[in-house]
């Protein structure tokens, strides 16, 4: 070892002293008489010492090149491994193959070698040797092929081909057909590469072999929701909680979804008895109160958003729904000093909220007076204070006043989507259809599938004009984004109605009205209840929508027009 050592440091030495290359003498090498093993260990640490020398300066390609060369003379198999180690930071993955094809021949029973060499082939594109090195790996897991397929899909859904990674291990899986690990693996990765049919049908399988298999489930829920199918998610989630009924984060998951769903009133339910359970768990604490605030539930959403301001926990938001809440209460002086500690992201909402508590107030020049004063302090919050002072004149009866706004806010921020929006309300409000519809097409001249310009533009056609088709064009690709829109749905049913479809209409409208107690949408179904013959049912929405929209113009021409 001492003689090999020398001849390193002679080497080294050589190349520090000369430029020229080094050369050895053939008289001197025999004289030397160093036999073939001390010169193949002097290389073997020569190339370890370069490799080491590189990489401490950062040359990780010529550390890996070197590395490989050292693996190559080395019969120790840590050598390789560090080779291959070394070629995957230097992102040579040609030579990160090579080292770790030495590894696994060093350590031919080596579970990381193996992995290695099936990883490595699978990036390189030659699948079929990705599967030849990886399917052995299933049945040498410690605890069986179970635990080998739950390992391999875990190391396969790291792979930037997800594509790929996928057929390498359907292809797997597919050796072991009865095992519903297989199938559960297969979904897994087919939900990393966003196939979501696959992973469902897989899971299906999985299912079919194991009925009871709750993480299975539980995966097929989220492939019903990726799939957007949303009732089949609650119904698998349903089925879970019936057998379940005491797991709190299933609840969880279940109210968050009805959540999605729109289906508010239920969601509000399911927070309810979370919060009997954990009434400090903001996860339902905070979903909660502003469920509560939206069903105008005052009383109870300030407890709750009290409650998370006492926690210390999303207080901006806590402050900027407190001011919702005591707008509710018609509290104006509370609700302009919570928006007003509101910070963060709520902080630019709550200045502008400020100027509708002043008009709430009944000061309306007060309130335009501090939007103007806002757009010089705060040009991010221009555009949308002429839009703030537009809806106000608007709820206030003054659209002229409004459409000034409008047209004041548009010379400023030409083509502003929400500016334009706002203007063809009022414009519709004015009785003006064709500069209503001209703003609403300069919307979906830049975003074709705006849903909420489509359902906009498509009701008012349908409502005060003769073109249904087109409405129903218009409204029906709205829908197909957002099935669960309460407003959307309300369009639809109206279409029906117009279009002289009364049950559909009925359908339509019911739902709308279980999704949100919308007064307007109260008017649509009361009406269409009302000509198929069932108007003490009808009286009945109108009531619940009066109860806290008496002076909502749309519900209350309604009843006169039907009713007197």
């Amino acid at each position: 070892m001492h003689r090999c050592l020398l001849f390193l440091l002679l080497l080294l030495s050589a190349g520090c002293t000369t430029s020229q290359a080094l050369r050895v003498d053939p008289i001197a090498t025999s004289a030397t008489k160093l036999d073939q093993a001390a010169a193949a260990e002097a290389a073997l640490l020569y190339h370890l010492m370069v490799a080491e020398l590189a990489g401490s300066h950062g040359d990780l390609e010529r550390a890996a090149s070197e590395y490989l060369q050292a693996a190559r003379l080395s019969s120790d198999p840590s050598v390789a491994e560090r080779a291959a180690r070394i070629a995957l930071l230097a992102e040579r993955e040609d030579l990160a193959l090579a080292a770790a094809a030495r590894w696994q021949k060093l350590a031919p029973g080596s579970l990381e070698a193996r992995q290695a060499v099936g990883l490595l082939s699978l990036r390189r594109g030659d699948l079929d040797a990705a599967v030849a090195q990886l399917a052995p790996t299933v049945q040498s897991a410690p605890g069986g092929a179970a635990q080998g397929l739950a390992a391999l899909a875990g190391l396969l859904s790291r792979e930037s081909d997800s594509a790929a990674a996928l057929e390498v291990m359907q292809r797997i899986a597919a050796k072991h057909p009865k095992n519903r690990a297989s199938y559960y693996a297969v979904a897994q990765l087919a939900l990393t590469s966003q196939q979501s049919a696959t992973a469902l049908a897989a899971l299906n399988k999985a299912i079919a072999l194991s009925p009871r298999w709750r993480e299975a489930r539980l995966l097929r829920v989220e492939a019903y929701l990726r799939l957007d199918r949303p009732q089949a998610a609650l119904d698998e989630l349903s089925e879970l909680l019936r057998e379940t009924p005491h797991d709190y984060d299933l609840r969880l998951q279940y109210a968050h979804i009805l959540v999605s769903l729109s289906r508010n009133r239920e969601a509000l339910a399911e927070f309810r008895k979370l919060l009997e359970r954990e009434p400090n768990d903001i996860r339902a604490l905070y979903p909660a109160a502003l469920l509560a605030l939206d069903a105008q539930l005052s009383d109870q959403a300030e407890v709750w958003l009290q409650r998370l301001l006492a926690l210390g926990e999303r207080p901006d938001a806590a402050h900027y729904f407190l001011g919702r809440v005591a707008e509710q209460k018609s509290n104006y002086q509370s609700a302009i000093s919570y928006y007003g500690r509101a910070r963060g992201a709520y902080r630019d909402e709550a200045k502008l909220r400020i100027a509708v508590v002043l008009a709430e107030q009944g000061q309306v020049e007060q309130a335009r007076a501090y939007l103007r004063e806002l757009r010089g302090q705060n040009s991010q919050l221009a555009a949308r204070s002429y839009g703030v002072e537009g809806e106000i004149m608007r709820t206030m009866g003054r659209l002229e006043d409004s459409l000034q706004a409008y047209d004041a806010g548009l010379a400023a921020f030409p083509n502003d989507r929400d500016l334009l929006y706002g203007r063809a309300m009022t414009l519709i409000e004015m009785g003006r259809l064709p500069a209503a519809e001209r703003d609403l097409r300069a919307i979906l001249a830049k975003d074709p599938n705006d849903p909420h310009a489509l359902n906009a533009l498509g009701y008012t056609l349908a409502d005060q004009t003769d073109r249904l088709q087109e409405a129903a064009r218009l409204v029906q690709r709205a829908y197909a984004q957002r099935p669960h829109d309460p407003a959307i749905i309300d369009s639809m049913g109206w279409i029906a109605y117009r279009q002289g479809r009364l049950h559909a209409a009925l359908n339509y409208l019911s739902e709308a009205w279980k999704l949100g107690k919308d007064p307007e949408i109260g008017a649509h179904y009361g009406e269409v209840l009302w000509k198929l013959g069932h108007r003490d049912k009808a009286r009945r929405i109108w009531q619940q929508a009066l109860q806290s929209n008496a002076d909502n113009a749309l519900l209350t021409n309604t009843i006169k027009r039907l009713t007197q």
